[in-house]
């Protein structure tokens, strides 16, 4: 697997979407919280094969006490406003 893409969505609605490279066989992204994502927001990481073979993993997760005002971290997890994913290709 050379790339991979991911969709972050919240209440129905897609927030953010984008396409990671792997330089290895493990790739770490961040994406930054927002309000929007709030209460819960699911990322939902996929690849499509060369030969039309679809590969999808999704995660939901808590996103708390984010707001335009007043940011904060969500869980014990974040690290500044920042939620990290690993994908593993084998």
């Amino acid at each position: 697997m050379e790339v991979f893409n991911y969709i972050i969505m919240s209440k129905g609605i897609i927030l953010i979407n984008g396409e990671e490279k792997m330089q290895t066989t493990i790739r770490t992204f961040a994406v930054t919280l927002s309000a929007e994502m709030a209460p819960v927001a699911t990322v939902v990481v996929y690849h499509v094969g060369r030969y039309g073979d679809i590969v999808a993993d999704s995660l939901t997760f808590p996103v708390n006490g984010i707001s335009r005002n007043n940011v904060s971290r969500s869980t014990s997890w974040c690290e500044s406003e920042m939620w990290e994913w690993r994908v593993v290709s084998r």
